[in-house]
């Protein structure tokens, strides 16, 4: 009819373009809780270990947390919500010390 909107629809995003963009948009570095280190001029050196250790994690996170919430919902921004939500807990592990930063991945999921 004349006047009419054009509707425009696009796919819904598959799971691994989920895992990519989630993976990308968000550094991990910038997520959770900042490290807390015994004096300000220690904190740099321990910084870049952890922020080391966050974007080994980072990857393998959001590849376990997509999938587990697809059948929910397929919208970027609420899978990043999520993962910026459940990423905090995820590490705390890490950033407690009780594993080491230097583990590999496999050993720490």
């Amino acid at each position: 009819s004349p006047g009419a909107m054009p509707l425009v629809t696009l796919p819904a995003y598959t799971e691994s373009e989920l895992i990519e963009l989630v993976t990308r948009v968000a550094r991990p570095s910038e997520l959770g809780p900042p490290t807390a280190g015994p004096s300000s001029s220690s904190q740099p050196a321990q910084a870049t270990g952890l922020d080391t250790a966050k974007a080994r994690v980072w990857p393998h996170f959001v590849a376990l947390l997509v999938p587990g919430l697809m059948p929910h919902t397929r919208l970027a921004p609420d899978m990043l919500g999520a993962a910026k939500a459940l990423w905090p807990e995820y590490i705390r592990p890490l950033l407690n010390k009780e594993v080491p930063a230097d583990l590999p991945v496999d050993k720490m999921v």
